[in-house]
């Protein structure tokens, strides 16, 4: 409830970024070995690079206010397939 209600999410950790999309709060991330790595997958796709950044000092102020480069209706599209898979998996497991 809390990320629902910011209007920006400073992160330096994957689940940090997740909750950002899950949300659809605007968000910059500080990178990481550990992050860069958990991020190398669709997700990159729903976000500019802009928004991963070596240490606070390079943050860009007017950039940040927006969200447009965030497609958060992507998030949605990757949530839903992967709710769908594991629900074939786990009904075909029983």
């Amino acid at each position: 409830k809390e990320a629902e209600r910011s209007k920006l999410i400073i992160t330096d950790t994957f689940h940090g970024v997740m909750v950002a999309l899950i949300t659809k709060t605007a968000f910059i991330a500080i990178r990481s070995p550990s992050l860069m790595a958990r991020l190398n997958s669709p997700i990159m796709d729903c976000f500019s690079n802009k928004r991963l950044i070596n240490s606070v000092n390079e943050l860009n102020y007017s950039y940040i206010k927006s969200s447009d480069d965030i497609k958060f209706d992507k998030i949605q599209e990757y949530m839903d397939e992967s709710k769908d898979f594991l629900t074939r998996s786990l009904s075909g497991a029983l």
